[in-house]
């Protein structure tokens, strides 16, 4: 029981750590842009406001996927479940749909992850600020990585509960009385 309670405890951190990123993110976004917007009626000049933008956004962007990832309201295309009513196929094809995201999250963080070992490599920087790139490619790596997680978490949630449904076993009292 206390590691599920500790799971538990975790997975509200994470949370509660994704909403305050989140929020954070979104007002600087926010702000920014509507100081930048008012700055144009002003004789000075807030240069790279755009490059500045760009580095919050993404990661904005990224937390905000992990949070879809998470919560399972990530955009799909279900038209097994419309077309076939059979429901032993709809929960074959959902398991084998947790297993290939699963697996090609797991081949896009180690693209991203090879990536950013590139992207260290070149030093790029913005062009006016000169902020180096490799900040906002981490974001890229940082949410791929969450999703695996996710996703990881996701599909074992789906595998234990097909096998709860169609794998249990089944109690002596029912099958034939007490012995």
């Amino acid at each position: 029981m206390k590691n599920q309670q500790l799971a538990d405890k975790i997975w509200k951190s994470i949370e509660k750590a994704e909403y305050v990123f989140l929020g954070i993110t979104m007002i600087c976004v926010f702000g920014i842009l509507v100081i930048s917007a008012l700055i144009r009626y002003t004789p000075f000049r807030f240069l790279a406001y755009e490059e500045i933008v760009l580095f919050i956004a993404f990661w904005m962007y990224m937390v905000g996927a992990t949070r879809c990832t998470r919560t399972k309201t990530m955009v799909v295309a279900d038209v097994i479940n419309l077309l076939c009513k059979n429901v032993k196929i709809t929960d074959a094809v959902s398991m084998l749909e947790k297993i290939l995201t699963f697996g090609l999250n797991v081949l896009f963080f180690s693209w991203a992850f090879q990536y950013i070992v590139f992207s260290m490599g070149l030093s790029a920087l913005s062009p006016i600020l000169k902020i180096p790139f490799y900040i906002v490619h981490w974001s890229v790596v940082f949410g791929l990585g969450l999703m695996v997680v996710y996703n990881f978490v996701h599909m074992i949630e789906r595998f234990i509960t097909l096998r709860n449904i169609y794998f249990r076993a089944v109690p002596e009292s029912i099958e034939g009385g007490d012995r």
